[in-house]
């Protein structure tokens, strides 16, 4: 679960059933699913998860990405 208080939006919303997100788990555990493939899905997880972008973006590259 994402942490940052007043950085999430309300009006983006992903629901993952226990079917797809294992789905898509799955895909991440593969070792032979093309590391895009795994970005995306892990993008996927976090904002289902309700992570905003900010905290998703910190997460995949390690930097935090300030608004303008």
């Amino acid at each position: 679960m994402c942490h940052i208080w007043g950085m999430r939006r309300d009006d983006i919303c992903l629901y993952l059933g226990p079917a797809n997100r294992a789905k898509v788990e799955a895909l991440i555990a593969n070792r032979n699913t093309a590391r895009k493939l795994v970005w995306r899905a892990e993008i996927v997880l976090a904002t289902a998860d309700g992570c905003g972008t900010v905290e998703i973006m910190r997460d995949a590259t390690g930097n935090a990405v300030l608004p303008q």
